[in-house]
């Protein structure tokens, strides 16, 4: 089941579990990968968003983005918005920069692609809070997506759990490198952005971390450790004779980007030394949704804990074969394919409606000079088979067929292929995939894929099961969807996510009723 992700996989998974849950005093880290798993936004992406407002040209606006290492990038682009009274000791920007940063961050044409590793993080912090655990959550991301979904974890679980009574006073967070939020009825703190911010704050982010690190564990997520301040105050830990405490980092295996098994169990060795140096022991996944499924887990052990102090305790690996097992879904009768065909067909139809009519509007886009189709396709995780292309095509509007024959499949390693379906299930989140007009072995131009999770009876943690594709054709046209959706602001922030709550009503569960 490795081919599922090394994490879940893990022999010692529940051992990190139990771990984990033992911890009564916690800090949870969170790095750039919560911002990047809503945002898609990295440090090359947002120095481009600070000098575009500048309206630098083009190339030159390319060439410092990604021809200069990440601070130094973003040191030149945040030194555009310096006031002058940055030759003081205080750090100063003008107030342009705020509108700047909230716009790159919480641009609504993207919010149909965010992932939930958020969300998944806050469940964990939340369930903690109601079990009466003090949890302290360090970040040094600008933006409030965390706050936000600890917010609304709080609703839900007031809704699920009666009589739960929120205790704010065991949850604290803190942004250590400054704070946007989305709108101007949050507190601003003018963010860590330039070489000069970082020395400047450097003593004070080193102090912070420090006395956490005295007294608490740790559970890095989204973080890369290559922070100055940070790297030191973990080594003077690691290093001191005071009491030492757990501290764990959900890390991705090198191997798993590297094509080659031996490099990647090479840079794999040089990262564990490095960890230890660091007194870190790394959690090791595959892939990204494996570290938002980890923290549903945790959440789901913390509220109900007799779940995994039992024999009977599940790993989601161990249930989803379990699933798999019982429900062999590619042995399904021709009259359900045809039903399910039914139903695809009409949301295809009901998606290819949405996309005429706001592409109709735009008389100056090339998708309205030729004809498209829509198709939806579902692919499952089929662990009947020992393959090593564990998704396989399961259902489509286009045509039905004899599934005992076998149907296409594809693996989920990135090293094996960038597939649509494959990248949204590895990736945890929506995903676009562009097919290049040179390439002429399928009509089929743009794939858009949302993952698809179920919720299972015997577990209240949700699985990841398949994911679901929905392909355009558009060349016939002189632009893709991608390109569109650029130029058609209504595009991205309308039609997309109308698309994703079409594909939210498609649920396995009901599906496969007929079981």
């Amino acid at each position: 089941m490795q081919r599922l992700g090394k994490l879940l996989a893990d022999e010692c998974f529940k051992s990190y579990l139990f771990q984990i849950l033992e911890s009564k005093n916690l800090v949870v880290y969170a790095g750039a990968g919560l911002t990047f798993d809503k945002t898609d936004l990295n440090w090359a992406g947002l120095a481009r968003a600070l000098l575009a407002e500048k309206r630098l040209h083009p190339m030159a606006v390319e060439e410092i983005a990604t021809g200069n290492d990440d601070s130094l990038a973003t040191s030149i682009a945040a030194g555009l918005y310096y006031t002058s009274e940055s030759a003081t000791d205080e750090i100063h920007y003008s107030d342009e920069l705020k509108t700047v940063l909230q716009d790159a961050l919480y641009d609504p044409k993207k919010e149909w692609s965010h992932g939930e590793l958020s969300e998944a993080v806050a469940e964990f912090v939340v369930m903690r809070e109601a079990a009466g655990l003090k949890t302290k959550v360090l970040t040094t991301n600008y933006d409030t997506f965390l706050d936000n979904a600890l917010e609304t974890a709080r609703r839900n679980t007031r809704k699920w759990l009666p009589g739960t009574t929120a205790r704010k006073d065991l949850v604290t967070v803190k942004h250590l490198h400054g704070r946007v939020p989305a709108d101007n009825s949050g507190t601003f703190v003018a963010p860590v952005l330039s070489e000069l911010d970082y020395a400047k704050s450097r003593q004070a982010t080193f102090e912070a971390i420090t006395k956490e690190l005295r007294s608490h564990d740790f559970l890095f997520v989204g973080c890369s450790v290559q922070d100055t301040a940070l790297i030191e105050a973990l080594y003077e830990q690691a290093n001191s004779g005071g009491e030492k405490h757990q501290i764990w980092l959900l890390e991705r295996a090198p191997e798993e980007r590297i094509s080659d098994q031996s490099v990647g169990a090479e840079v794999r060795e040089s990262l564990e030394k490095r960890f230890s140096t660091l007194g870190i022991t790394p959690l090791f996944c595959s892939y990204y949704y494996e570290i938002g499924q980890f923290f549903w887990e945790l959440a789901s052990a913390t509220r109900d804990p007799d779940s995994v102090n039992t024999e009977d305790y599940q790993s989601p690996i161990e249930r989803l074969s379990r699933w798999s097992d019982n429900r062999n879904i590619f042995e399904v009768p021709f009259d359900v394919q045809k039903d399910v065909q039914g139903m695809l067909q009409k949301i295809a139809s009901r998606i290819r409606e949405n996309l005429e009519k706001v592409l109709g509007n735009e008389q100056s886009s090339p998708l309205t000079t030729g004809k498209f189709s829509v198709k939806i396709e579902i692919w499952a995780l089929d662990l009947a088979k020992n393959s090593v292309e564990p998704l396989r095509l399961w259902a489509s509007s286009d045509a039905v067929w004899d599934h005992a024959a076998g149907t296409r499949a594809r693996p989920i390693a990135e090293t094996d292929t960038d597939y649509a379906a494959s990248r949204a299930f590895r990736d945890g989140r929506p995903t676009v995939e562009e097919i290049s007009p040179k390439d002429t072995r399928s009509r089929w131009r743009t794939h858009v894929a949302f993952p698809k999770r179920n919720k299972l009876s015997q577990n209240p943690s949700n699985v990841p099961i398949g994911s679901v594709v929905v392909s355009i054709t558009d060349h016939l046209a002189d632009e893709s969807l991608s390109a569109a959706m650029k130029s058609n602001p209504v595009l991205a922030k309308d039609i997309l996510p109308r698309i994703k709550d079409l594909v939210e009503i498609i649920l396995f569960t009901d599906l496969l009723a007929y079981k």
